[in-house]
């Protein structure tokens, strides 16, 4: 049996352990609405239109277009990257 009578300890390196990770994913999701779809200047592997309540409300595949919601509201519109997310806040 052992008892720690005291512990000196200095630490110098108050880094958060993750090094920077570079994507090529756009930092904002810049969405216009062009003849009823919402359109994004990128082809996501995924789009994904959820409203306000988390409920997904429509979705699309390896698409830079999807159609535009028909009721008006707040909506998230979430485009999903090989190495990243991005969304934007829509007003309707």
């Amino acid at each position: 049996r052992y008892t720690l009578r005291s512990l000196k300890a200095e630490y110098h390196d108050f880094s958060a352990g993750v090094e920077d990770i570079v994507t090529n994913a756009p930092e904002r999701l810049a969405v216009n609405v062009v003849a009823g779809q919402l359109v994004i200047p990128f082809e996501a592997q995924s789009l994904e239109l959820y409203d306000l309540s988390g409920r997904l409300v429509d979705s699309a595949r390896n698409a830079f277009a999807m159609p535009a919601p028909s009721a008006p509201g707040v909506y998230i519109l979430r485009a999903r990257l090989r190495t990243a997310c991005v969304s934007a806040k829509i007003v309707f």
